[in-house]
């Protein structure tokens, strides 16, 4: 029987199921605003998801401790490869089909707006700073502090929820309003949350 201890993830989830949420979330994210009336995807979800391919590559470092433990398990339980699956075949092919049907639709919506592009060195500025203090605040001691942990997850989720609910806002509740609308210092703020919690656990 091995003597390896065992080490606690976010939550009490196996790891990498907050990441595997979030970058599931921000996937859905993308693949709404592909489809939807607007105009240009925003800015912030190319930020968003810039975040996505560290958790294709970072997972394995961080299921290491548990699978010689002899406790690992995938992300939410699910069979190995779930969420990668989902995230690389489902973008991959709603691209493919958005260029189909439409090119130049597809085109005109992942070209930024030009009345946004000012938006981009405050949004860069968020995900390198998030990216920066993860990177810094997760090394400490506190890393493998339960509190800390489900802190830093319920964090991250919220923020992820809160750009549920703008979705809601802007397709649902009113969706003959402008998507777009400006929220810069809102969606910098959510980038550097979603940021600091990806960094933190790599």
């Amino acid at each position: 029987m091995s003597t390896e201890p065992y080490h606690r993830h976010p939550l009490g989830l196996p790891p990498g199921s907050v990441r595997a949420i979030l970058a599931l979330g921000i996937a859905i994210q993308f693949w709404i605003y592909l489809f939807s009336t607007t105009t240009h995807i925003p800015l912030f979800v190319f930020f968003l998801l810039a975040l996505v391919p560290p958790f294709f590559a970072a997972h394995g470092t961080t299921i290491s401790p548990n699978a010689a433990a002899g406790t690992m398990a995938n992300p939410l339980y699910l069979p190995k490869g779930t969420f990668r699956f989902l995230i690389f075949l489902g973008t991959i092919a709603l691209v493919v089909y958005q260029y189909y049907v439409s090119p130049e639709d597809l085109l005109r919506k992942i070209s930024p707006a030009a009345d946004k592009l000012h938006e981009w060195p405050y949004l860069l500025l968020s995900l390198l700073g998030g990216l920066t203090l993860g990177f810094v605040i997760g090394k400490g001691p506190w890393r493998g502090s339960p509190y800390f942990q489900d802190i830093q997850a319920w964090l991250s989720l919220l923020a992820l929820l809160a750009f549920v609910v703008e979705l809601l806002i802007d397709f649902v509740i009113r969706p003959a309003a402008d998507p777009l609308g400006d929220r810069l210092v809102w969606h910098a703020i959510l980038v550097g949350i979603l940021a600091f919690y990806f960094s933190s656990r790599s």
